[in-house]
């Protein structure tokens, strides 16, 4: 049986990358960037005005002038105006500084007259509330590196740029796959031996917050024909194909050989860890085939630990994991890794984790109040993690 490490080395080895594409910039975001973004144009492209006031020039001001007849107004988006001897210009936020002026006084350290004249209240600074041309930035400097996810601060950066639409590496059309007879749309009618299908739910949340969104979702029902037919339709549509259930051992869990059958490769079956134990990957061409176990916690673990990662890696998006200690003792039984929900605390500037209990991987609602999951790798055959050894773990932590 594979470890957690094999298992998910060979997803990652078999992830394709990203296809480069155009999007206009309103559809950008949480994108990443495929190439290098340099500048245009020196940011801000001209002496920029700060603050709603008057602009003037210094050198009379030291010279004893504290009254100036207001010449004209400047606002922004118009040509810059020629300021005259001994007057001032009122200007607003935005707008160009005017030519002959180099400093700005607001209005509320002013008193503006009848006549039109500004008088000084306040102490002035030489160059105040000016935003120098190229202060930000020069021309030609590099803003954004290629793979740059592309949050709002990055939109208004490419849009400063004069862009409208942008090269980012696509994301993949993904299918999430419900399997069982027993399950139930929600908002239907239940029968005693029936349950509500709830695994896609949270897993098509989990995939948003991890900003991947093409997806459509499914439900096939235990029966090997109706399996077969309709895989060959989704595979024919996907790029990836994610299928909560019939993974493991029971004898109506067809997927495994309905897939084969479809010509996709299998890579593995079955990891050495707890819960997600059933987990199975495969391969038909580029296409990636993931069937996680029906369990809702081993759903939630194993979409989280091995296909996240896998479409992170498409568009070259980081995935990190924190570093945390242990609150309180946990005991572990088998030589595999568990997972382990478990809620965050800070103390001393260090993160620690009290590991919550789940009755079994079916227990979805122990995950509720949870802030993720920590990861207690036990090949070595502890029986014991034990709290405040100073020994740090990896930690999962949740998104949404």
């Amino acid at each position: 049986m594979l470890s957690r490490a094999e298992a998910r080395d060979l997803i990652l080895t078999h992830t394709p990358r990203g296809e480069v594409i155009k999007k206009d910039l309103a559809s950008a975001l949480f994108f990443t960037l495929a190439h290098d973004l340099q500048a245009k144009r020196c940011q801000p492209p001209f002496d920029r005005i700060m603050m709603d006031g008057v602009a003037l020039k210094y050198s009379e001001i030291q010279a004893g002038q504290r009254s100036f007849k207001i010449q004209s107004f400047q606002g922004a988006g118009t040509p810059a105006l020629h300021l005259q001897e001994g007057c001032c210009i009122e200007v607003a936020t935005g707008a160009l500084l005017p030519l002959g002026a180099d400093t700005v006084v607001p209005y509320e350290d002013l008193e503006i007259d009848a006549d039109r004249v500004a008088h000084l209240k306040a102490e002035v600074k030489n160059k105040q509330f000016i935003h120098n041309k190229g202060s930000d930035y020069p021309q030609g400097q590099l803003l954004l590196k290629a793979r740059t996810l592309i949050g709002a601060s990055e939109l208004a950066l490419l849009a400063s740029n004069g862009l409208s639409q942008v090269d980012v590496l696509n994301k993949p059309r993904i299918a999430l796959i419900s399997t069982g007879d027993e399950l139930v749309e929600p908002g239907q009618p239940v029968r005693d031996h029936e349950i509500y299908r709830s695994n896609v739910f949270a897993l098509e949340a989990l995939l948003r917050a991890h900003h991947f969104s093409d997806i459509e979702s499914f439900h096939l029902l235990d029966h090997q024909e109706h399996m077969t037919r309709e895989i060959r339709q989704l595979l024919e549509r996907f790029d990836v194909l994610i299928f909560s259930g019939g993974v493991s051992k029971g004898k109506k869990d067809f997927l495994p050989e309905v897939l084969q059958a479809l010509g996709v490769q299998e890579i593995f079956h079955r990891v050495n860890q707890r819960p997600g134990k059933p987990l199975w990957f495969g391969l038909r061409g580029s296409q990636q085939v993931f069937g996680l176990p029906g369990n809702p916690v081993s759903t939630h673990v194993t979409l989280r630990d091995y296909v996240i990662p896998s479409l992170h890696q498409r568009s070259f998006q980081s995935d990190d994991q924190l570093l945390v200690q242990l609150a309180c003792d946990h005991e572990v039984q088998a030589a595999m890794v568990h997972f382990v929900p478990a809620r965050i605390e800070m103390r001393q500037n260090q993160l620690w984790a009290q590991p919550v209990k789940i009755n079994t991987s079916g227990d979805f609602h122990s995950l509720t109040g949870t802030h993720g999951m920590l990861i207690l790798d036990n090949l070595q055959k502890v029986n014991v993690f034990k709290a405040e050894s100073f020994q740090t773990y990896r930690f999962w932590a949740k998104v949404f």
